[in-house]
Formats: C-alpha cells, structure tokens, sequence
C-alpha cells in the first residue's frame, strides 16, 4: 500500500479550537458562553448563527484576544488565546460593527477597512 508523502498528505490541523469555554458577565451572574467546543480545519469557514445575546461576539472577541476566557481552552494557528492573547492579535483582522460606534456610516466599506488597516499598521500589500 503506497501512502503519500508528507508534503502532498492533506493537511488536517484545526487552525481555530474552542474546548469547553465559558464566558460569565456581571460578576458571574449571567453565564454569557456556556462550555463551546468546536474546531475549524484549515481551508474550512465557520458561521456563528443565533439571536442577539447567543455569545457570538463573545466567542469572536475570545478568539481574536480582545475579551479574557474565564474557562476552557481557545486556540487560534497554535497559539493558546488564553494564556497568550497579545500573540493572537495580529494573526485575526477583527473590526467589530456594534450599533456604529465602531465603523464610521461617512466613510465606504473599503474606506473604513483601510483606516483599520493603516490603524492595526498592517502592510498595504497584506
């Protein structure tokens, strides 16, 4: 039986782990994140689909190192968001779009990106 080599074998590794994670607000009092657990393989898209109030911008601002994990693991390319979250930051383009307080209704779609590009220092070939 031949078995492929190891540079042409497909490469399965999970870019993103989220390992029963937990995020509580108000002093613990509302349990916003309670035990996710998923993983997405590289090349894969994942959709985060609920009602407002679901945890989806927790678990996005807990992948991107913006918002602290209170418990569970969070990896993102290697790197354990929770223990490390500055490492993950320039590996995740996140631009939150919360109610405009955070994209500006002035500037075009390509205008606001290119102002966080320039803001984040991100290369204008990247």
């Amino acid at each position: 039986m031949a078995t492929l080599p190891a540079a042409a074998a497909p490469d399965t590794r999970d870019v993103i782990r989220v390992a029963e994670v937990h995020k509580r607000y108000a002093r613990g009092r509302v349990h916003a994140v309670r035990g996710v657990s998923f993983a997405v393989h590289r090349g894969r898209v994942l959709g985060l689909i609920g009602p407002d109030g679901a945890g989806k911008t927790s678990i996005i601002q807990m992948l991107a190192g913006v918002l602290s994990v209170d418990d569970g693991r969070v990896s993102v390319a290697g790197v354990d968001v929770r223990r490390q979250p500055e490492r993950v930051k320039p590996l995740i383009g996140y631009m939150p779009q919360g109610l405009g307080l955070n994209l500006y209704d002035s500037l075009s779609v390509a205008e606001n990106i290119e102002f966080f590009r320039a803001l984040r220092r991100v290369p204008d070939a990247e």
